[in-house]
């Protein structure tokens, strides 16, 4: 997956995050807009402890419209907006 980081590294968090946030999103329990929205900042936080581009623009648009596109798949009636 391309996120637009500056390296393979970072692109390759990106992917790990957006398929940590995944697996919540299509999993049994529900998950509120709040729960998602914090779940997914605190991994940014976490990527951002060796990526600091994370906050760029470009990854977070990435991360926002990949992680839309499961809460539509799964049939949530919000969307995300990083």
């Amino acid at each position: 997956m391309e996120f637009e980081m500056y390296s393979d590294e970072g692109d390759q968090m990106c992917a790990q995050v957006f398929n940590d946030v995944k697996t919540v999103i299509l999993g049994e329990k529900f998950i509120t807009e709040y729960e998602l929205e914090t779940l997914v900042w605190n991994k940014i936080k976490e990527v951002s402890k060796t990526h600091r581009e994370v906050y760029d623009t470009e990854p977070r648009w990435h991360l926002e419209r990949r992680i839309n596109e499961a809460l539509k798949e799964r049939g949530y009636g919000y969307r995300l907006d990083l």
